[in-house]
């Protein structure tokens, strides 16, 4: 069944007056049968419109060697609408045959980009073919050697025996081994881009000859990676000129939806529908060259059923032989695996045994590190929050140096002392002491600082018969009230930023917790964990595929070559009145980028949503060939306007 992509474009091509064409009673019932079985073109599969074509060729064949002719005329009409039918679902595999060789050669092609890129793939790639590489040197050895005559056993495969051979047969033995393990240097040039040194002289010094040789072995170990690397060149560029191949035929077979959209409204006869069929003959097989178009005295379905037979399984075989014999698919699994399957099984009983082995220490260390990470949370984590809690809940009035109680009490004790002073020497009255106790509670000591003051005049006198002494420790209370006053001040202070202390303790440790949460999360997760439209590597490709759809409309890509075959293809294109504003090689990677948005929206985007219609209707926009270059590039900005933090264009950037 064709993609939903071949779907959706073919769809309009669907004629409604086909679908009201009248059932005659005078019809054979298989060809009714056939008609009503042909209801969507789309739909159907290869097998069963070739089927198709057969029975209508059959019955053509059938009404042709009859004599009666009253029932011809209306059995005519069902079986020109039959054909229109096959005609479409015959486009339809067309193009659905050109999309899905193009897409499978750009996947290819992109995998040995993704090899060559990385000199580290290129080595793995290396010890990955291997095996191959000297399995075929091998059997090209063999080959030479009977080719010579020359007995066949082991030591014939020593290197002297060999050097031997091909210096009697005027051959270079390394040119041999180097085009039978590496077989794309045979035609195509190459450049090793690596530092041949020469042999190390006897007169130079110890250090020049090791640095020399170290050279030399260096060189000798990088060459063979040097060269697997330019073979995922060489058949990656050789795998994108066959794309270009098949998605210029597939922009050409695009453009040619209008023009056989206009047959069939203009109730196309078998004439038409066989120039059609002409033309998709020729544009089908520009690829192929393998052309041989039947006779042109053939009726219509005749025609039809040898295309069917005839193109579409002959264009797949010498689309599967050119990737064997080029050698262009990548290795199989089993020899992408081998390395893995032979080196991980020992390896991982070896860890498994040094870890048996250990499992006392490894149980210590587990058990360490348990309370180690224990200990951690309880002592710099949870203790800390719980003082942090507590902070919040506490009084604020409550001191941490002094309490405020001890404060009212050396000041009420101060006051006193004052007061006795003053009602023994000065012998002030209730009023004038009620005055002195504010001037106390404000800090102002004048009465006593003058009985100090006169007391002091005669310190030996007011000593023994004075109030010297009580003035004294007078003074002593008040600067213990006023120490008291400044420890209160400091632990108002310490009161207002015992939060911020609080937090700036616990800030280290939350900080460690969260970096490691967040490694563990992403490690745990980051390849599981699908997002609501899609996983990353997915919105890369349809990020990917927007880019490039832009990038073709602003540029157009020349196919390598075939210019004749270029012509071709436009004469074709002109001669069924086809629109080529777009050039077919342009368009046909057009529609290899548009599919893989496609097939994005309807796999990853959330099903019966509005972003995922409005993703589809836009995509849709892109495949309509009707749209011109500009219309196209106008879409191409909505979206980027639209769909750009869906696709996560920053994130991509970002990593």
């Amino acid at each position: 069944m064709p993609s939903s992509f071949v779907q959706h474009h073919i769809r309009p091509l669907s004629s409604p007056s086909s679908r009201s064409i009248p059932l005659s009673s005078q019809g054979t019932a298989s060809i009714q049968s056939l008609f009503i079985s042909l209801q969507d073109p789309s739909s159907q599969t290869l097998t069963s419109l070739t089927n198709a074509a057969s029975v209508l060729r059959k019955h053509t064949e059938e009404r042709v060697a009859l004599t009666a002719q009253q029932s011809h005329s209306e059995d005519a009409v069902l079986q020109t609408a039959i054909l229109s039918r096959i005609v479409v679902g015959a486009y339809g595999h067309a193009l659905d045959l050109h999309l899905s060789e193009a897409s499978k050669l750009e996947e290819e092609a992109e995998w040995w980009s993704d090899v060559e890129r990385s000199f580290q793939r290129s080595a793995y790639h290396f010890l990955q073919t291997l095996p191959g590489r000297i399995t075929r040197l091998i059997r090209d050895c063999t080959e030479q050697l009977r080719a010579n005559n020359r007995p066949i056993h082991l030591s014939s495969y020593s290197p002297n025996a060999l050097r031997h051979l091909f210096a009697s047969t005027g051959a270079q033995f390394s040119s041999f081994v180097l085009n039978s393990t590496f077989p794309h240097t045979r035609n195509n040039r190459f450049s090793s881009r690596i530092l041949l040194f020469p042999s190390p002289s006897p007169t130079e010094s110890w250090s020049h000859r090791l640095t020399t040789l170290a050279q030399q072995a260096y060189s000798a170990l990088l060459f063979p990676i040097l060269l697997a690397q330019q073979e995922c060149s060489v058949k990656r560029s050789e795998l994108e000129q066959l794309r270009d191949q098949r998605a210029e035929v597939l922009g050409a077979l695009i453009q040619l939806r209008q023009p056989l959209h206009d047959t069939l409204d203009q109730s196309a006869g078998p004439d038409n529908l066989i120039g059609f069929m002409g033309i998709l003959d020729k544009v089908t097989n520009l690829d192929t060259k393998q052309r041989s178009p039947p006779s042109t005295s053939d009726s219509a379905a005749v025609r039809l059923d040898d295309f069917l037979q005839r193109t579409y399984p002959a264009h797949r075989e010498t689309h599967e032989i050119t990737l064997q014999e080029r050698q262009l698919n990548r290795p199989t699994y089993l020899v992408r695996a081998w390395p893995r399957l032979l080196f991980l099984p020992p390896a991982i009983l070896y860890a498994f045994s040094t870890l048996y082995s250990s499992r006392a220490s490894i149980l210590n260390a587990a058990q360490d590190t348990g309370a180690t990470v224990q200990a951690f949370f309880q002592s710099w984590v949870l203790e800390p929050l719980k003082e942090i809690v507590q902070t919040v809940r506490a009084d604020r009035t409550q001191g941490v140096l002094i309490k405020k109680q001890g404060i009212e009490a050396d000041l009420a004790s101060l006051e006193r002392m004052i007061i006795s002073l003053a009602k023994d020497t000065l012998k002030w009255g209730p009023a004038r002491l009620e005055g002195l106790s504010k001037q106390v509670r404000a800090g102002d000591l004048t009465p006593v600082l003058e009985v100090y003051e006169d007391d002091i005049k005669a310190p030996i006198r007011s000593v023994i018969t004075g109030n010297l002494l009580r003035s004294a420790f007078i003074q002593v209370q008040k600067a213990k009230v006023d120490i008291d006053q400044a420890l209160a001040g400091i632990d108002k202070l310490l009161k207002s930023q015992e939060l911020t202390f609080a937090f700036v303790g616990v800030a280290p440790a939350l900080g460690v917790v969260y970096i490691l949460g967040g490694y563990l999360r992403t490690l745990m997760f980051s390849r599981t964990n699908r997002s609501k439209y899609g996983t990353q590597s997915q919105r890369s490709v349809a990020w990917s595929a927007v880019r490039r759809v832009e990038r073709l409309l602003l540029t157009r890509p020349l196919l390598e070559g075939e210019a004749q075959a270029r012509m071709n293809v436009q004469q074709l294109l002109t001669s069924a009145n086809a629109d080529t504003d777009i050039p077919p090689l342009t368009s046909g990677l057009l529609m290899l980028s548009v599919s893989r948005l496609r097939s994005y929206g309807e796999k990853c985007l959330p099903l019966g949503s509005r972003v995922r219609d409005g993703f589809i209707e836009d995509v849709g926009d892109l495949e309509d060939p009707r749209l011109d270059k500009t219309d196209k590039l106008r879409v191409v900005e909505r979206i980027w306007r639209a769909w750009g933090d869906l696709l996560g264009c920053k994130d991509l950037i970002r990593s």
